[in-house]
């Protein structure tokens, strides 16, 4: 064999290793950012919430105004994001019955669910909180996941139901928090549905929440 013809075997051997392994790297990262984006975009389940104010239910409805939970799992980072987007919705609508109610599920102690979101929704004006132990209130409600939302009128009638986030843990206005600033300034027709991205709340939450600040 020629050294010419040997010399470019070998250069022919090095770029074919180099292409093979540039498109295994793209391949890694295509997958990876493939995970990502599908874990953001994945929607939590949900059953539906009654289209009546449950009469068992003992969280407070106001009979003349709207009333708004958002339901949280104290530990879900998703949330925070959820929470941002809530304060906007509430800043100028002081009137509006708001509470968020944190599900402590069985078997932990009392005070467990005070956790940095508890003293974030401390911070949003006319907003209360409630402790859900056993998850109680959220299986009335048929709620799942962490950060959904419902309103109601002060007829008793669903209004708005979903998250009001666009993507898992992302912050800024989107086209769910706007819907539901319209549900408080006048009730649709019909109940306003948008999906929702959080942690359920009854199971340990995602170590995995992408957050993503604008």
């Amino acid at each position: 064999m020629s050294a010419t013809l040997a010399h470019c075997i070998h250069r022919t051997g090095r770029t074919v290793f180099a292409v093979a392994a540039g498109g295994l790297w793209l391949a890694v990262v295509l997958l990876g950012f493939y995970r990502i984006t599908a874990y953001e975009l994945r929607r939590s389940p949900a059953v539906g919430a009654p289209r009546m104010w449950p009469a068992e239910s003992r969280l407070p409805h106001s009979p003349s105004h709207s009333t708004l939970l958002v339901f949280l799992h104290p530990r879900c980072p998703c949330s925070r994001a959820t929470l941002d987007e809530l304060g906007r919705v509430l800043h100028g609508h002081r009137d509006v019955q708001a509470t968020a109610v944190f599900v402590r599920p069985d078997g932990l102690p009392e005070a467990w669910e005070q956790s940095e979101l508890w003293h974030t929704a401390s911070q949003i004006p006319g907003l209360e909180k409630r402790v859900d132990a056993g998850g109680e209130e959220a299986r009335r409600f048929d709620v799942t996941a962490s950060g959904q939302t419902l309103i109601y009128g002060p007829d008793g009638r669903l209004a708005f139901e979903g998250g009001l986030t666009a993507t898992r843990g992302h912050y800024g206005r989107n086209s769910a928090s706007d819907a539901a600033l319209d549900v408080l300034k006048a009730a649709p027709a019909s109940p306003l549905e948008f999906p929702t991205y959080g942690c359920p709340l009854l199971d340990e939450p995602q170590s995995c929440c992408k957050v993503k600040k604008p």
